[in-house]
């Protein structure tokens, strides 16, 4: 059953509002690292901790902010990231039942980013780390050095398993899902 469009607005509303409000009292963000989540808690986790670990100084002199915005499913999920020990400042939050979804969720980051009025940086929840493969903290190190130059934007690639398409699944789907 589709939600009248009025209702749904209400909805995205109420649910950024709150993050919204704590966005007023951060002064010159320069990043959003934004991360949707669904239930992707040890991998998320994981991700946060390597960013923070790696690139704290880098990331604190650019005026960076994690924003994690998650699926009313992920609530326990944002209950332990909440809970994690992290030198970057985090905003999350979970959308209201009814507006749920990663289109939504990459929405609400893309709001937040636009009120702060900073560049924003987006990426997958599970994206995880074996060794030298899967996620790096230098991949966000050089997609904040390619939107601070010339660049408007920059997109990374990475390998995955042949059958997984990213793009659809980071990109395309949740843009139709917004609309």
């Amino acid at each position: 059953m589709l939600l009248p469009q009025r209702y749904t607005e209400r909805l995205f509303d109420e649910s950024i509002d709150t993050a919204i409000k704590q966005t007023q009292s951060l002064q010159d963000i320069e990043y959003v690292i934004g991360i949707p989540f669904y239930n992707e808690t040890q991998t998320l986790i994981e991700m946060l901790e390597i960013i923070n670990n790696q690139l704290t100084d880098y990331l604190t002199a650019k005026k960076t902010i994690f924003v994690c915005v998650g699926d009313p499913a992920g609530s326990e999920t944002l209950e332990r990231i909440l809970n994690t020990d992290l030198n970057i400042p985090m905003i999350g939050f979970t959308m209201k039942p009814g507006i749920n979804g990663r289109g939504s969720s990459i929405r609400a980051i893309m709001e937040i980013s636009r009120r702060l009025e900073a560049n924003l940086i987006i990426l997958a929840a599970d994206l995880p780390r074996a060794g030298q493969r899967g996620f790096q903290a230098n991949w966000v190190k050089g997609l904040v050095e390619s939107i601070q130059g010339p660049h408007d934007l920059a997109v990374g690639i990475f390998e995955r398993h042949h059958s997984e398409d990213v793009i659809a699944a980071l990109l395309v789907a949740p843009i139709l899902e917004a609309f």
